[in-house]
């Protein structure tokens, strides 16, 4: 197992696949096997979709998990741990959500620039993940995680469709991306770039990925460097401008298309 703080000497790598960005470090590699028996992600039990669950219900299974959202499901607990965990193996392997597949990988913030999901190792897995080694990535593997990646922000722009408009619920799920893994210090407002969304406030626990930006604040808003460079010319007209072409970009819906 890799400890967090040797990775600052590491240098990063990137792998991108269909608008999908991986960020990781070079010299590490990441493998999840069942006879390793090893099942510390396992402990909080999953989120799956409608599709996800229906596929586990013509397998056989019932009763394994309850709503908690419209078009998605968690998976119960049994002593203290997924209910698919048997003898300390995943009973699902095969068929796991994307949620489980994902692991220890989670999307961190949407570029709407590049128009691409940004996606790292959760930094507090090195603490506890045992698949994390000295090695050299799986291209294969990198390529499942975007998907799985892609899929889970895809299904969290669906959940949001059911109280919004499609182009507001991509704009809730992009933006509340950084909050919800515990890249950004505060709330998205005080943190995020106002114009493209870029976290900006960051937590010292993501410095292992080196996605720190230069900023200026102007009347109240953080504006990063990329954003002032685009536009040339600080001002309110410029920077609403900037922002609306951004954020309403007809591109954003091609990002879905797999």
């Amino acid at each position: 197992m890799i400890k967090r703080e040797v990775l600052m000497s590491k240098n990063l790598r990137y792998f991108n696949f269909k608008n999908v960005k991986v960020i990781y470090h070079d010299g590490v590699a990441f493998n999840c096997l069942p006879e390793w028996e090893c099942f510390e992600c396992c402990k909080t039990p999953a989120d799956m979709n409608e599709e996800e669950y229906k596929t586990l219900l013509s397998l056989g299974y019932s009763d394994f998990a309850y709503k908690i959202a419209p078009g998605i499901y968690k998976l119960k607990k049994r002593n203290n741990a997924c209910i698919f965990l048997d003898n300390n193996k995943c009973e699902i392997h095969k068929y796991k959500p994307a949620s489980c597949k994902a692991q220890p990988f989670v999307p961190i913030y949407f570029d709407f620039h590049s128009i691409e999901l940004v996606v790292a190792i959760e930094p507090q897995a090195y603490d506890w993940c045992y698949g994390l080694q000295e090695g050299e990535m799986d291209k294969s593997l990198l390529k499942n995680v975007a998907k799985a990646c892609k899929k889970l922000f895809f299904d969290r722009v669906r959940y949001y469709e059911n109280f919004k408009s499609p182009n507001e619920a991509f704009l809730i799920a992009a933006l509340s991306i950084p909050e919800k893994v515990g890249l950004i210090e505060e709330s998205p407002m005080k943190s995020l770039c106002f114009c493209c969304g870029y976290p900006l406030k960051t937590t010292k626990i993501y410095d292992i990925y080196n996605i720190k930006r230069g900023y200026k604040e102007y009347m109240g808003a953080l504006i990063c460097e990329r954003c002032i460079n685009t536009i040339k010319s600080l001002n309110e007209r410029n920077i609403v401008d900037l922002k609306d072409s951004l954020f309403s970009n007809p591109k954003l819906f091609e990002f879905f298309k797999i």
